[in-house]
């Protein structure tokens, strides 16, 4: 399955269960907005008598608190949804095996070599890369630390790629994981950006 039809699935999902998450926040805050007012209006008129402008205010900030709340649902219910595809989207890209993985391994390598000088020890994340990165001219795959070794789980949650070592001691995290973390603002404007609009 190619990235797009991935990333298609994922808004489609993500956009279905937004609209219901939407939908259920935004019967609650009518329901809070509800509750607010008439709380308001039975205050307001036992506070008529004595002074029918502080009633006003009270209701006015009855309603200021529901309209807060409600926004605030809708933020959460937001931010949810996003977390929800980011999940989704590092599930899916721990599995990925298509040339636009190999190729984001290759080059995260080759600007590695560019950056640090070579020769360079390469940590791999996933036991099929080492054939694609052992083929990348001065490269050394560090076996010491293999996928198999007591830091697999830890190379697990890096979904993929490799972390590059120079010789002077400077590395370069090239994994999907450090990727994802270093381009999270962007990745969740663009998440929010596809859900909401």
């Amino acid at each position: 399955m190619a990235i797009k039809d991935i990333i298609d699935e994922i808004n489609e999902s993500a956009t279905s269960e937004a609209q219901s998450i939407l939908a259920e926040a935004k019967a609650e805050a009518k329901s809070m907005m509800d509750k607010a007012k008439t709380e308001g209006e039975e205050h307001l008129k036992k506070e008529l008598e004595m002074a029918s402008k502080d009633a006003q205010m009270l209701t006015n900030t009855f309603e200021s608190q529901a309209r807060l709340q409600k926004n605030q649902r809708l933020l959460y219910a937001k931010e949810e949804l996003i977390q929800q595809v980011l999940d989704k989207a590092r599930s899916e890209l721990a599995s990925d095996n298509s040339d636009q993985y190999k190729e984001f391994v290759k080059k995260g390598v080759e600007s590695g070599i560019k950056m640090m000088g070579s020769p360079l020890t390469v940590e791999i994340v996933r036991p099929a890369d080492e054939s694609l990165v052992a083929s990348i001219p001065g490269v050394t795959v560090d076996r010491t630390s293999s996928v198999d070794g007591p830091d697999a789980p830890l190379r697990e949650q890096n979904l993929g790629g490799v972390v590059l070592k120079a010789s002077d001691g400077r590395s370069m995290d090239m994994t999907l994981k450090g990727t994802m973390e270093r381009m999270m603002p962007q990745l969740r404007a663009t998440a929010a950006e596809q859900l909401f609009g």
